[in-house]
């Protein structure tokens, strides 16, 4: 819940810090993932991509990193 909270408190702000809001967002699918709750997880991690993706580009490392972790987390939930 926490980082759910913080999530939400960045992305009212008027200039949020992206790399911030990216690092919380990637986290909170993590916890997800490991209360096994891989929707949820699944949700964060793809918002990560779209937004990270528009600001530091899709062939950016971290984003490629995270679509894998996407990938894995679909292996598990099919």
């Amino acid at each position: 819940k926490y980082f759910e909270k913080s999530l939400r408190i960045q992305e009212t702000l008027p200039s949020p810090d992206y790399s911030l809001t990216h690092a919380l967002r990637i986290k909170t699918a993590q916890i997800y993932e490991s209360f096994k709750n891989y929707g949820a997880a699944l949700q964060h991690a793809e918002s990560y991509v779209s937004e990270a993706s528009s600001v530091l580009g899709s062939d950016h490392q971290t984003v490629k990193a995270t679509q894998d972790y996407i990938e894995s987390l679909r292996r598990v939930t099919t």
